[in-house]
């Protein structure tokens, strides 16, 4: 199931973001996001913002701002619970 598949891949690129395992976490959330089934947009949000995070954590401003941006249109546009988290995201400049 491609969209098990892809929060599988979600929970551990979350999980490797905990345990500050940034390679490992680009490698999950940019898999999920490759492996998005046709049409899911939330999917495709989750991973941009998981990658965001990534970023901001490497010191990528330009770039986790970048896809925070895509991550929170996307789920502003769904209308999606999870706009807050990427738009507090957005709203704090530290790393």
């Amino acid at each position: 199931d491609p969209q098990l598949s892809c929060n599988l891949l979600g929970a551990w690129g979350e999980f490797y973001l905990l345990k500050q395992d940034l390679e490992a976490a680009e490698h999950m959330f940019a898999e999920m996001l490759a492996r998005v089934p046709a049409g899911n947009r939330t999917s495709i949000a989750q991973a941009q913002y998981g990658l965001a995070k990534v970023a901001r954590r490497r010191g990528q401003f330009e770039e986790a701002q970048t896809l925070a941006e895509q991550s929170y249109g996307i789920f502003e546009q769904l209308g999606h619970r999870q706009k807050s988290l990427v738009q507090a995201f957005l709203a704090d400049r530290s790393p």
